[in-house]
């Protein structure tokens, strides 16, 4: 709570996005990529997550695609899929656990 007044942010149209002149790394959060223990998170990038009823658009999947392509947070039991604040929380953390591991 309180922290879009504090961490800087802002919304961008997905195919303008840009660091230093280069196109930001681009992966998506869906279902069918790599395991997210396995995925080669970039020191820095976009990651693409979409609504909960009908997840990334096609076009974003294939930007993803043709970038990094999917992450994915196995699920097991009845469900397979998780809450998209959920599952967006769960692969923050594991990019950042990445970056530090890196970086030590």
């Amino acid at each position: 709570m309180g922290c879009v007044d504090i961490i800087p942010w802002e919304r961008q149209d997905l195919f303008s996005v840009e660091i230093s002149g280069a196109p930001y790394p681009v992966f998506a959060l869906e279902t069918g990529g790599i395991p997210i223990t396995e995925f080669p998170f970039p020191r820095r990038g976009l990651l693409i997550t979409g609504s909960e009823e009908l997840g990334v658009s096609p076009a974003a999947l294939a930007a993803a695609d043709a970038s990094l392509g999917r992450v994915s947070i196995p699920c097991y039991g009845a469900k397979g899929s998780l809450n998209v604040s959920v599952a967006f929380g769960i692969a923050m953390q594991a990019w950042g656990e990445q970056l530090r591991n890196i970086s030590e």
